[in-house]
C-alpha cells in the first residue's frame, strides 16, 4: 500500500487536477478581495471629493455601487487575466522556454564531452525505463551550484535542466538520483502545475505593476496648477499606492501557496527517485553535497526567483521558512538516510568519464531483467531481482510517503505506468549496452535518426523493398539514404524489443528538423508504411508515436480536455479497442471471445458486446482511441487493465500485442515502462 500511495500515476494525475482547481479557487478569492478593496478606495475618494466643499450633512457614504463595482471588477480582471494569459502563452510552448530564460544551453545529443555525455546517458536510460521519449537536456553553464529542474507541460515537450555544478560535482549514481527526482515531476503532472503557478502569480503581480505605473503617471503630470487636475493626480497616486500594496500582498499570498504545494511534491519526488533507482545513497549523496556548499543550491541568474519551485534544491534564499519552496535539507536527507550523522562531505569536482553503466558492478543477489518482452512470455513467472524488504524502511521517523519504498515489490505493467522500477532501469541500461554503437550514434543527429526510422520500415519482401528504395531515392535526402545503406544490416538484425527504445532515442534529433524537412519525413514514413497496401502494428505504433511526440512540436496541437468520467459513456469505443486486441493475438473464435470477456470483466461496465471484425479494424481502433483520450485518469486505468487482461488471456504476449499495448498507453498519455520478462500486464 505504501508503494501505491507514493507511485499511483492515475491518482496523482487526479490529485494534480484537484490541486489546480483549488489554486484557481484561491486565485479567484484573492482577485475578488483585491476588486473589493480597490472599489472601496475609489468609492471613498469619490465620497471625499463630493463632500470636500459641502457645508452641512453632505453626501452619505455608500460603500457599494453596482455600476462602479462592475467597472472596477472588469478593470482588475482585465489586468490580472492579461498578465496570466500572457505568461501562460509564453511558457506553454514547452520546457525549452524555461531553460532558455535561465540561460540554459541545449546539449548536443552527440556530444563527446565526458561530463555532458554522462548527463545525456543518464537521461536516456531514465527515459527508456520510463517509457517516454528522451527529453532535451539543457546545461546552465554559469551556475556552479548543484541544482536541476524539469520543465514543460507534458512528457512530450519536457526538458531536463542541469547546472554545470550538478554534472561536474556529482558521481554518476548521485546524478542518476537527481535525474530520477526530476523524472518524477515529468511523469506525474507536476510540471503543468508549476507553469500554472507562475502564470497565476504573474497575473496578480501585474496589479502591482499597474499601480506603480499609475503613480509614475500622476507624478510626471503633477506640475499643473489646476485644482481639478491636482485632485485627479492625487487620486491616481492613492489608487496607484493601493494597487501596488494589494498586488504585493496578493503576490505574497500566492507565494505562500506555491511554497506549500511545492514542499509536499518535493518529498514525493524524492520517494519516487528512491523507488526508481533503488539507490537511496545516490539522491542522499547529492543532497549532502548541496549541504556542503556555502550557498547551498542557490542560482545566480536574475530570473531564478520566478522559477524557484521548479528546482531540485532551494534555488533562492527566502526571508521566511513559510516562503521556502523546498523542505529543510536535513529533513529530506533524514527521510532517505535515517542513519545520517548530520555531517556534510567535502565538496569537490568528480573525475568520472565512464560513458554508460554497462561496466558497473551489480550488487550481489540482484539480477538484471533481460530478454525481449515480445517472444510469447509466460505471465505467472515472478520478477527477479527485487528484494521484499529494505534495511531501514520505516525506521528513524521516516515520513509516511517514504516508508516502505525500499521494500516495495514490482507490480503489474498497468500499476507501474508513471512509476518505473529499478528493474526497468536495469533493463534500459542493458538494452542500450546491447545496441550497436553505429545505431546509437545514428539516432543522435537528424540525418541518422531519419535513416533509422526509414530502415525500421523496410519490408522483408524483395519486391516491396524495391518500391520503398525507389520512393526514398526520389524524395528522400541523399545523405539519409546513404546512411540507411550503412545501417541496413544492423537494423535487420535487431530484436523486436529494441525497436521502440530506438524510436524514443531518435525523438530529440527528429524535433530538431525544420518544418519543411519534417513534413517530407512524415510523408516518406507514410509512403514506406503503405508500400505493401496494409498497416501492421509496428507501422501503426510509429505513426501514433509521431502524432503524440512529434506533431505537437511542429503544429502546436492541444491535448483534448477530460470530459468523460464513466466508461459507460464510451461503451462502443471500449468494445472496438478490446475486439481489436482480442483478435490480434488469439486464434480461434472461442479464444477471441474468452479474451474479450476477460477484458470486459475489468472495465466495470455492462452491455459491452464483441463487434464483428469488419467493425473493429485498425481504422476504427484509431477513431475509438481518439475519443478515449477524453476519459479521466481512473477510467484510463480501468481501460488499460482491461486491455492487459484481454492480451494476457492466453498467458503469453506476442510482439504485435506488446507494441499495440504500448501504443494504447501512449495515446492515452500514460507513460508505460517497457514490459519485463514474466511481468503481468494487469
Amino acid at each position: 500500500m505504501a508503494r501505491q500511495s507514493v507511485m499511483d500515476f492515475y491518482g496523482r494525475q487526479e490529485r494534480a487536477k484537484r490541486n489546480t482547481f483549488r489554486l484557481v479557487l484561491l486565485y479567484a478569492v484573492a482577485v475578488l478581495g483585491i476588486v473589493v478593496l480597490v472599489h472601496l478606495v475609489i468609492t471613498a475618494l469619490f465620497w471625499y471629493s463630493a463632500n470636500r466643499d459641502v457645508q452641512g450633512p453632505g453626501v452619505p457614504f455608500e460603500p457599494f455601487s453596482g455600476a462602479l463595482f462592475v467597472k472596477v471588477g472588469a478593470g482588475v480582471l482585465a489586468i490580472v487575466g492579461l498578465g496570466t494569459l500572457t505568461k501562460l502563452m509564453e511558457l506553454s510552448s514547452g520546457g525549452a522556454t524555461v531553460a532558455k530564460a535561465l540561460g540554459g544551453r541545449l546539449l548536443n545529443i552527440d556530444s563527446r564531452d565526458p561530463a555532458e555525455r554522462k548527463a545525456l546517458n543518464v537521461v536516456e536510460e531514465m527515459a527508456i525505463a520510463s517509457g517516454v521519449p528522451v527529453p532535451s537536456v539543457y546545461m546552465l553553464e554559469g551556475e556552479s551550484a548543484i541544482n536541476a529542474f524539469a520543465a514543460g507541460m507534458k512528457p512530450e515537450d519536457a526538458v531536463i535542466g542541469l547546472t554545470r555544478g550538478c554534472v561536474e560535482r556529482l558521481t554518476r549514481d548521485e546524478l542518476q538520483g537527481v535525474v530520477a527526482h526530476e523524472f518524477s515531476h515529468v511523469l506525474h503532472g507536476d510540471m503543468r502545475l508549476n507553469v500554472r503557478l507562475i502564470g497565476i502569480l504573474h497575473g496578480i503581480l501585474m496589479i502591482s505593476l499597474v499601480g506603480s505605473m499609475l503613480m509614475r503617471v500622476a507624478f510626471y503630470s503633477g506640475g499643473s496648477s489646476s485644482r481639478r487636475k491636482g485632485d485627479s493626480g492625487m487620486a491616481l497616486i492613492v489608487i496607484g499606492i493601493v494597487m501596488w500594496i494589494l498586488g504585493g500582498l496578493g503576490y505574497l499570498f500566492g507565494g505562500l501557496i506555491k511554497a506549500a504545494v511545492s514542499r509536499q511534491r518535493e518529498f514525493l519526488a524524492d520517494a519516487s527517485a528512491v523507488a526508481f533507482t533503488r539507490q537511496p545513497e545516490g539522491i542522499a549523496g547529492a543532497l549532502k553535497k548541496i549541504g556542503a556548499r556555502p550557498k547551498r543550491a542557490e542560482l545566480r541568474h536574475a530570473k531564478a526567483q520566478q522559477f524557484s519551485h521548479m528546482y531540485f534544491g532551494e534555488g533562492v534564499s527566502h526571508l521566511s521558512e513559510l516562503l521556502a519552496t523546498h523542505p529543510p535539507l536535513a529533513e529530506r536527507i533524514l527521510a532517505i538516510d535515517p542513519g545520517w550523522n548530520g555531517e556534510f562531505p567535502e565538496d569537490a569536482p568528480v573525475v568520472e568519464v565512464r560513458g554508460s553503466r554497462k561496466d558497473k558492478k551489480k550488487p550481489k543477489g540482484t539480477k538484471r531483467a533481460q530478454g525481449s518482452p515480445a517472444q510469447g512470455i509466460p505471465i505467472p513467472v515472478p520478477i527477479p531481482g527485487m528484494p521484499q524488504g529494505g534495511a531501514g524502511a520505516g525506521a528513524g521517523g521516516m515520513p509516511g510517503i517514504l516508508a516502505g519504498v525500499m521494500g516495495a515489490a514490482v507490480g503489474t505493467a498497468v500499476e507501474q505506468v508513471g512509476a518505473p522500477s529499478k528493474d526497468h532501469l536495469d533493463y534500459a541500461v542493458d538494452l542500450l549496452a546491447r545496441l550497436p554503437e553505429s545505431l546509437k550514434k545514428a539516432v543522435h543527429d537528424d540525418v541518422g535518426a531519419r535513416a533509422v526510422v526509414y530502415a525500421l520500415l523496410l519490408d522483408k519482401k524483395t519486391d516491396i523493398r524495391k518500391k520503398q528504395w525507389a520512393r526514398l531515392d526520389e524524395s528522400g535526402h541523399r545523405g539519409v539514404v546513404e546512411q540507411m545503406r550503412t545501417i541496413e544490416d544492423e537494423i535487420g538484425a535487431l530484436d523486436v524489443a529494441s525497436r521502440i527504445p530506438l524510436l524514443d532515442l531518435a525523438v530529440p534529433a527528429l524535433r530538431s528538423l525544420d518544418p519543411f524537412a519534417y513534413e517530407r519525413f512524415r510523408d516518406n514514413v507514410v509512403a514506406l508504411a503503405l508500400a505493401d497496401q496494409q498497416i501492421d502494428t509496428f507501422e501503426w505504433l510509429l505513426r501514433r508515436m509521431m502524432q503524440v511526440y512529434l506533431e505537437p512540436h511542429f503544429s502546436r496541437r492541444r491535448s483534448p480536455k477530460v470530459s468523460i468520467y464513466n466508461l459507460a459513456g464510451v461503451r462502443r469505443e471500449c468494445s472496438v479497442v478490446l475486439a481489436v486486441l482480442a483478435r490480434m493475438g488469439h486464434g480461434d473464435e472461442a479464444e477471441v471471445q474468452a479474451a474479450f470477456a476477460a477484458g470486459v470483466a475489468r472495465l466495470g461496465i455492462s452491455s459491452v458486446d464483441l463487434l464483428p471484425a469488419e467493425e473493429a479494424g485498425l481504422r476504427q481502433f484509431d477513431v475509438a482511441l481518439d475519443k478515449l483520450r477524453e476519459v479521466s485518469g481512473r477510467c484510463k486505468r480501468s481501460l488499460l487493465e482491461a486491455c492487459g487482461a484481454c492480451i494476457a488471456a492466453d498467458k503469453k504476449i506476442t510482439a504485435e500485442e506488446g507494441e499495440l499495448f504500448r501504443g494504447v498507453a501512449d495515446v492515452l498519455e500514460c507513460p508505460m515502462p517497457p514490459l519485463l520478462p514474466g511481468q503481468r500486464l494487469a
